[in-house]
């Protein structure tokens, strides 16, 4: 009895979550509409000029910003997530191993504000002081940031999953005289491609959605940048600036343009993640 209603319990949340986003998918297809009625406005959201005073309403730039920030995001992410991982499981001492995972847990758990403001009081200044980034204010600056909040993001799921599989192939490692950090290296890991391409998508959707990080630290540039010294934006950061007080202009559809285009990357990122975890 108690095992029947906890499945109707979570096929009814399981349903009333997808009929919400079904149902903001068509609120933001009708909030749109100005744009969808206007042929030479709905043409220029492929452009890379946002200019809507001369009716150019490009969200190229910004598309390109988002794929840009989650890429540099991603490069120091993974890396740095996969090698806490395999710390944790095999390389590092039982003493350090433990409070790293700890420590993961703990900045899994960080506002993404906090990463916000610490990097502009510590990591900006260094970037236009010291480095010579620019203002600092940058698509490195941000990279770092979203980067190092990723970190538990792909580091906590491989713990999770990898520690009982390697511990359920150690006797027959063992049996075959594979060392602990053999068997991770050359067994559990080549069985766990899926699961490492899905934590990576997992992530990439993260960084694709976040706002407040790319908001403080990108410098919100509705251009492409030419270096990671340059300022960007990206569609989140773009929905949350591009503020319109008439909701009937072409401009103010274009932000639930912006919104869909997210939603369908990030929906995309998390569905093939699913497909690979089965």
């Amino acid at each position: 009895m108690h095992a029947r209603l906890t499945g109707a319990l979570l096929r009814a949340a399981a349903q009333v979550s997808t009929l919400w986003v079904v149902l903001t998918l068509l609120l933001f297809a009708w909030l749109g509409r100005p744009l969808w009625q206007d042929p030479a406005a709905l043409a220029s959201l492929a452009g890379f000029s946002w200019n809507p005073a001369a009716g150019q309403y490009g969200l190229g730039a910004m598309f390109a910003g988002t794929l840009l920030l989650s890429s540099g995001a991603l490069v120091l992410a993974f890396p740095l997530g996969l090698l806490c991982t395999l710390f944790v499981l095999a390389l590092g001492p039982r003493a350090l191993a433990r409070p790293l995972r700890q420590v993961l847990t703990l900045m899994a758990g960080v506002p993404t504000i906090v990463y916000a403001f610490v990097a502009v009081w510590l990591l900006v200044p260094w970037l236009r002081d010291s480095a010579g980034v620019g203002m600092g204010f940058s698509w490195l600056a941000a990279s770092l940031t979203l980067g190092l909040m990723l970190v538990p993001t792909v580091a906590l799921p491989l713990i999770g999953v990898l520690a009982p599989a390697d511990a359920a192939l150690a006797p027959s490692c063992d049996a075959l005289g594979l060392r602990r950090v053999q068997r991770l290296l050359w067994v559990t890991l080549p069985a766990h491609k899926p699961l490492m391409l899905s934590v990576l998508l997992v992530a990439a959707g993260r960084a694709a959605g976040d706002t407040l990080i790319a908001l403080m630290l990108s410098g919100n540039a509705p251009w492409l940048p030419q270096s990671p010294a340059d300022p960007l934006r990206v569609l989140s950061a773009h929905i949350a600036l591009s503020l319109a007080t008439d909701t009937e202009s072409t401009a103010y559809a274009a932000i639930y343009a912006s919104s869909l285009l997210l939603l369908a990357w990030v929906g995309f990122s998390h569905a093939l993640s699913r497909r690979l975890m089965r």
